[in-house]
């Protein structure tokens, strides 16, 4: 999901990723909230240079 919870409350945020994690959905995000890093368990980040790291949070 790209900025899919911009226009959210990180309480909102927390509910809809929980509803997800509930229903057993796989959710791959893009965002800048540092928040949603604790719905998530995986990060891939950009370094800008081409390069990418996967790792776990």
């Amino acid at each position: 999901m790209d900025e899919a919870t911009s226009a959210l409350d990180t309480k909102n945020e927390a509910k809809m990723y929980k509803q997800c994690h509930k229903l057993n959905i796989t959710c791959f995000s893009v965002g800048h909230r540092l928040s949603l890093l604790e719905h998530h368990n995986k990060i891939l980040e950009f370094d800008g240079n081409s390069n990418y790291e996967f790792r776990d949070i």
